[in-house]
């Protein structure tokens, strides 16, 4: 009996353990605050090295995590950023919609032909 219970806590640490393990931090330039302006609506991003960000769209606010991926030379972007919202103010972005809270999305970053952001 004293097998089980030991078993069954180790499953239980090993298990919390892995759920609420911090990420490693993100590095490279795909870090602090993004702005983006189309038809006189401004999208910002603010990419953190804790893997978390925060985003508005127009009225929208978002908050959430993200992970990073370096793409390959001949992409035609250089990053690939996956985006999971946990939290959304339930307001309209800017092209009107209303997104949601626990929604994934990607970005494809591109920068200029040489791959930096200057």
């Amino acid at each position: 009996m004293r097998l089980v219970t030991v078993l069954a806590a180790s499953t239980t640490f090993w298990v919390s353990s892995f759920c609420f393990a911090q990420s490693p931090p993100i590095e490279g330039p795909v870090l602090g605050e993004w702005t983006f302006t189309k038809n006189g609506c401004t999208e910002t991003y603010d990419f953190r090295k804790n893997g978390t960000y925060r985003s508005t769209s127009g009225a929208e606010t978002r908050d959430g995590r993200f992970t990073v991926e370096i793409l390959p030379d001949n992409s035609n972007a250089s990053y690939k950023i996956v985006r999971t919202n946990l939290q959304d103010n339930g307001e309209k972005d800017c092209v009107g919609s209303k997104n949601g809270s626990e929604t994934k999305d990607t970005r494809y970053l591109v920068f200029n032909a040489s791959k930096n952001q200057r």
